[in-house]
């Protein structure tokens, strides 16, 4: 049986972010392919490295219209136009549209949309493909982890493989098992804070709320990814591998093997 004693915690960090890096860029690149990175019926809303650059801009009754039918029956404030960019490639225009009000415990509470736009500011349906993007990126780390190799390439370069429990290559049932149950704490810690900011931005509560919100959250990570140090007898890896049966170990480095010449004496 497999137990490592470290969680390789930044390593596997490492590994994720250069792996969504590489297949994001790949992604892009293959959308640029197809719509020259510009497109009013096909768009990434912004994938993978992002720039964000907007500026104040008139609202045409069109926009605006579109706008309302979002979130009808706001009097907007501001308006602003942004250009979104996935690496400084594809273009996404949107218009948006926003009210800000401060409530009585000095919290600003904000609504907003977002109108995509053509060059000339008109609004536009586009057909976003970012979820697609990501769904490849989920599938190409399946067919990795569950490859004689047992790591994505970002795994590679860290040193790191996927195995089951006893140290054999994990199937790919434990591997989709893995991925669900990995989404767990980020769901809880999503919901743990848009529920405390709708608490403080629309019912007007304590913005202190916000405290015990955060520990909350640090709690759910630190219980999630460190389950042993409350219960011993746990194997040191995160809740998500444990009720897969997989872990995440560091490859051995392969020793040194010095050439031995026969010289004859």
């Amino acid at each position: 049986m497999v137990e490592p004693q470290k969680l390789w915690f930044w390593r596997r960090s490492f590994a994720v972010t250069i792996d969504f890096i590489v297949a994001s860029l790949i992604f892009v690149l293959a959308f640029t392919l197809l719509t020259s990175g510009t497109s009013d019926t096909l768009r990434l809303g912004g994938f993978g490295m992002i720039t964000r650059i907007c500026g104040p801009t008139k609202v045409s009754p069109e926009a605006l219209a579109a706008g309302n039918k979002m979130m009808p029956g706001v009097d907007w404030t501001n308006a602003a136009q942004c250009n979104i960019r996935s690496f400084d490639i594809t273009d996404n225009r949107v218009i948006v549209l926003a009210r800000h009000d401060k409530q009585a415990n000095g919290a600003v509470f904000t609504l907003s949309v977002s109108v995509p736009v053509d060059t000339s500011g008109n609004p536009v349906s586009p057909f976003y493909l970012d979820w697609f993007g990501l769904a490849l990126f989920l599938f190409a780390s399946l067919i990795f982890l569950t490859s004689r190799l047992r790591a994505t390439p970002g795994m590679k370069l860290m040193k790191l493989q996927l195995v089951t429990k006893d140290g054999e290559k994990a199937g790919l049932k434990a591997v989709i098992l893995r991925f669900l149950f990995a989404y767990i704490p980020v769901v809880l810690i999503i919901a743990l804070g848009f529920g405390t900011l709708w608490l403080v931005g629309v019912l007007s509560l304590s913005t202190w709320l916000l405290a015990p919100a955060f520990f909350a959250a640090l709690v759910i990570a630190l219980t999630w990814w460190r389950p042993f140090e409350l219960r011993r007898s746990l194997p040191h890896a995160p809740l998500h591998d444990i009720w897969a049966g997989t872990r995440i170990v560091r490859v051995a480095p392969t020793p040194a093997v010095e050439a031995i010449t026969d010289t004859g004496q």
